[in-house]
């Protein structure tokens, strides 16, 4: 396949998934993550570039070296899907409640059909949202699973 093909996308990531990317010390994960930035398998939530500046320079300026980046930034219909989520989840026993960009990101993937791609707390928080409003059409993954699943 030739390099400059663009596929169609199959997963979105967010910042803490760029974040354990970039810093990984798995040479399979790291290469694999590239290569499906590079191909278009996967996209980025388009907020991911400014968060990733606001908080780590360095991975920052190693994320800019990536030559080509595929974002997605959230349509009007996916703001209709996230308020929906939002209001179905509700707050938690002790107001605990996740940020508004884990709905975000979960209505772009059951919008346009993508597996979401992340780590730590909000891989946790994709997963504990997607059990609470029952959507059993929502694929949250990690790093190591994305990559083994596309390799």
């Amino acid at each position: 396949m030739p390099k400059n093909k663009v596929l169609d996308a199959e997963y979105l990531i967010d910042l803490n998934g760029v974040e354990e990317a970039l810093s990984t010390q798995s040479n399979f994960v790291r290469d694999t993550f590239l290569d499906a930035l590079a191909d278009g398998r996967l996209r980025i939530a388009k907020r991911t570039s400014k968060e990733l500046k606001d908080c780590d320079e360095e991975l920052y300026a190693e994320f800019q070296q990536i030559r080509t980046k595929r974002y997605i930034t959230p349509k009007v219909a996916e703001q209709s899907i996230q308020a929906d989520l939002i209001v179905d989840h509700g707050g938690g026993l002790l107001g605990g409640f996740p940020p508004e960009d884990r709905f975000e990101n979960i209505a772009i993937c059951l919008s346009q059909g993508l597996k979401m791609v992340s780590a730590g707390k909000p891989l946790k928080d994709y997963k504990s949202i997607g059990k609470k409003c029952k959507l059993n059409g929502f694929t949250p993954m990690t790093l190591s699973e994305f990559a083994q699943e596309i390799a």
